[in-house]
């Protein structure tokens, strides 16, 4: 959505125990829902857990895939949900949770430079930065930023941006759409 500005924080959230528990999740677990890296070329570099999605070709989000609840019993689940629910209140009782999921940025990675079109520019797109670097720039309208925790933000999707990783570590981020 286009915010008029690059970015915009929206609270901030202490990550400690959602890093313990990022941390302890296997290799695997990582590669079960591979759709946002198969399908589009930007995030090639990335892996996702995913807990919500919705279809690029659904413009009107009727569709909305649930594909691990809020109450499922796992500890990572509920801090993840915890989350999501603090920045739909940030945009009303009517918001809704469009997609949610942990993204992993492989170190060295990157997601080139893109635009976010269709279904996309109808959402607030918003992150929480879980496990970071001082290597690992976002570029939005070309200007650099390193985004960390405890800040939870949104970012204009409809500039032209891109985030480049040049650690070795892996990036995590969590990452919310919202739908108003």
């Amino acid at each position: 959505m286009d915010i008029l500005v690059d970015y915009k924080r929206l609270f901030d959230y202490r990550v400690e125990n959602l890093k313990k528990l990022v941390a302890d999740v296997k290799p695997e677990a990582w590669l079960e829902n591979d759709v946002r890296q198969t399908k589009f070329e930007v995030h090639k570099s990335t892996e996702s857990i995913v807990y919500v999605w919705s279809e690029f070709s659904d413009p009107n989000y009727e569709n909305v895939m649930i594909n691990i609840p809020a109450n499922d019993s796992d500890p990572l689940t509920a801090e993840v949900w915890t989350v999501a629910e603090k920045i739909r209140e940030c945009y009303g009782p009517k918001a809704r949770i469009t997609k949610l999921m942990l993204a992993k940025l492989k170190g060295r990675g990157e997601i080139t430079p893109h635009v976010d079109k269709g279904n996309l520019m109808k959402i607030h797109r918003c992150h929480l930065p879980i496990i970071s670097s001082s290597k690992c720039i976002f570029y939005i309208d070309n200007k650099p930023y390193n985004f960390k925790p405890p800040m939870v933000f949104e970012f204009n999707n409809q500039k032209l941006h891109a985030v480049n990783n040049k650690s070795p570590l892996d990036r995590v981020h969590l990452i919310c759409d919202i739908l108003d």
